[in-house]
């Protein structure tokens, strides 16, 4: 009963998607065409470049209340720093030399690894100089240093968690926030004079980097934004009088619309806008060295325990043959546990689980859309093909677990397996089987938010 009135209401348009809450991901891939998650730019009127360095990724992951259908101006995004060589810097100017001045330096912060110190920003050029640089010190509390040394919070951040931090300097004090909240304050007439580049994750020796998110840096020479508690910002940071760097990590074309993940597009993994099933693009995929990782903020919506869950997207292959071509792999290695879905040399579908082939199903074409979609109801789980099941139904009591490295979608990872073609309106629901037995594909694009 309950489906049948949510079918109704659907039907009416009062409902888009009754099952909106349970998606851990929705890709449609309707970027710009070409676009990947690999060039940050600067927001302020100095439009400065922005050198990427490692694999740094930015995505839809934010510290805002979401929105639905996911918007760039209404929530912004993040950048992701995985702590082994990612960061991003500015060139050396003099609009990041505040002098005895006031000025603001903010932005949110994410992290699990509040045990070890982070770099949020660095300026300097050698270990032993002063300049100035803005910290997360081995207790998890921010910390700024320059010619006084570090001057550290009262308060640690909450991993895993968005917080907004700042420093600020009013007329010769400089103060820490934290969620608003003032956690530092004391005399501070320091010539704050970088001298080098604005780095961000990473410090000068290149010995501590920062894991985690940030979103919405902005960094204002010449103004005390804030002097006393405050409401942290709710909606992406714009360019105010006397910002010199505003990096809202919001330029990615490969997004996730539930906006709970940021996809790194490996080598030329992009956008086509000519190659769609639904929508203005789809991503594409050159078979030899593209795909998408995840990072893993909300890694836990890809725990699917022992409950309910589907996997599901439109593909549409460019070659097919001679070689395995992964489309969604959810182990952390080869022989792992967790679901994936792949075509093999004879163009036949698979769902992979618990290390081997649990499921084999009929055969894709070139040149083709096709729906395919994995799901598991109870213990019976069961691959579709264009709306009908294919090869037997599999008996699953796994209980899926936490896997913080996956999902891949292209590959299966950096072993290889790539997929050679296109991937539209990728979709993952955790405990909840959308399908159970023969159904009509979608016959339009996946809905963005639920009722």
């Amino acid at each position: 009963m309950f489906a049948a009135l949510n079918s109704f209401l659907t039907r009416l348009g009062k409902i888009t998607d009754p099952y909106w809450a349970y998606v851990s991901m929705l890709l449609h891939g309707d970027g710009v065409n070409g676009g990947q998650n690999n060039t940050f730019l600067d927001g302020s009127t100095n439009n400065f470049t922005v050198t990427r360095n490692g694999n740094t990724t930015q995505g839809s992951f934010n510290p805002f209340t979401p929105v639905y259908p996911y918007s760039v101006a209404t929530n912004g995004g993040s950048a992701y720093f995985d702590g082994t060589g990612d960061y991003l810097s500015t060139p050396n100017n003099a609009a990041f030399s505040f002098g005895t001045g006031d000025f603001t330096i903010e932005m949110w912060v994410y992290t699990s690894n509040l045990a070890a110190y982070q770099t949020l920003i660095d300026t300097r050029i050698v270990d032993t100089t002063s300049a100035y640089g803005f910290f997360i010190d081995n207790a998890g509390k921010p910390a700024w240093y320059d010619a006084s040394g570090f001057q550290t919070s009262s308060t640690a951040l909450t991993s895993n968690t968005w917080t907004h931090v700042a420093v600020v300097r009013t007329s010769g004090v400089l103060k820490i926030f934290q969620a608003g909240v003032q956690v530092y304050s004391a005399a501070n007439t320091n010539a704050q004079t970088p001298l080098g580049s604005i780095v961000v994750g990473r410090n000068v020796a290149s010995t501590v980097f920062y894991t985690g998110y940030i979103s919405n840096l902005r960094v204002v020479n010449g103004t005390a934004i804030y002097t006393t508690a405050f409401t942290p910002p709710t909606a992406p940071l714009t360019a105010v009088t006397n910002t010199a760097l505003l990096l809202g990590m919001s330029n990615g074309a490969i997004y996730d619309n539930a906006e709970l993940n940021n996809l790194e597009t490996v080598a030329s993994a992009q956008i086509s806008t000519s190659v769609f099933k639904y929508g203005t693009g789809s991503m594409s995929f050159n078979g030899t060295t593209d795909y998408l990782n995840t990072s893993p903020a909300n890694q836990n919506s890809f725990a699917f325990g022992s409950g309910d869950f589907t996997i599901e997207m439109w593909v549409n292959p460019t070659v097919l043959g001679a070689a395995n071509k992964f489309l969604y792999d959810g182990r952390l290695s080869v022989d792992g546990a967790f679901p994936s879905i792949y075509v093999n040399a004879s163009s036949l579908v698979l769902y992979l689980a618990n290390g081997a082939t649990q499921i084999t199903g009929g055969a894709i074409s070139t040149a083709t859309w096709t729906h395919i979609a994995v799901c598991r109801s109870g213990t019976s789980t069961k691959l579709f093909i264009s709306g009908t099941q294919s090869g037997s139904t599999y008996t699953d009591t796994t209980v899926y677990l936490n896997n913080p490295l996956r999902p891949v979608i292209g590959s299966n990872g950096p072993i290889g397996a790539y997929w050679n073609g296109y991937i539209d309106d990728l979709r993952v629901t955790k405990g909840i089987a959308r399908y159970t037995t023969t159904f009509t594909p979608p016959t339009a694009a996946f809905p963005n938010q639920g009722p």
